[in-house]
């Protein structure tokens, strides 16, 4: 997510004078059913999470399941592109229809009809993660097209459809 924010910015720096932005807002999804298990995923992703607010200069706003619903319908009524990673990693692969923003956006797509431009979906896991997310939400997909340096670049040029409404 660092190497995509840094993309837009550049693209918002030399193209979108006439076009106004809101700044991106990154949550943090803790998974974890108790405290002790929010503490301990919190507690994995600490460093990654300080990297990332260094190098973007963005603060992540930690959430979890108890307010995920109540935190994601207020960027979504104020129509936020909303852009959500899923990475399954081992035997969590089988879990896929349980997990929280999975439920969530389907629960959009009932409401819409079938299809919803606000939510999108990328993966920098294996190509079975894309492939659950392709056969499930296939127009509100994002590609990772490259890695560099380890990190994952997604399709720019859809990316920034998405963010100016060509949706």
């Amino acid at each position: 997510m660092t190497g995509f924010i840094s993309e837009m910015e550049q693209k918002v720096d030399g193209e979108a004078e006439s076009r106004t932005f809101r700044k991106p807002e990154i949550l943090y999804f803790i998974a974890g059913d108790t405290p002790a298990q929010r503490m301990a995923t919190e507690k994995n992703y600490k460093e990654e999470v300080s990297h990332f607010e260094e190098a973007t200069g963005i603060k992540v706003k930690k959430i979890d399941k108890t307010v995920f619903h109540e935190e994601m319908e207020g960027y979504y009524s104020k129509d936020y592109v909303i852009f959500m990673d899923l990475n399954l990693t081992g035997n969590s692969a089988m879990y896929f229809n349980e997990r929280i923003n999975v439920q969530y956006a389907r629960e959009k797509q009932k409401q819409k009809g079938g299809g919803d431009g606000q939510i999108w979906f990328y993966t920098t896991g294996a190509s079975l993660d894309a492939d659950f997310l392709s056969s499930e939400f296939p127009n509100n997909v994002i590609e990772v097209i490259n890695f560099v340096d380890g990190k994952a670049q997604l399709d720019m040029e859809k990316s920034w459809q998405v963010l100016c409404g060509s949706r």
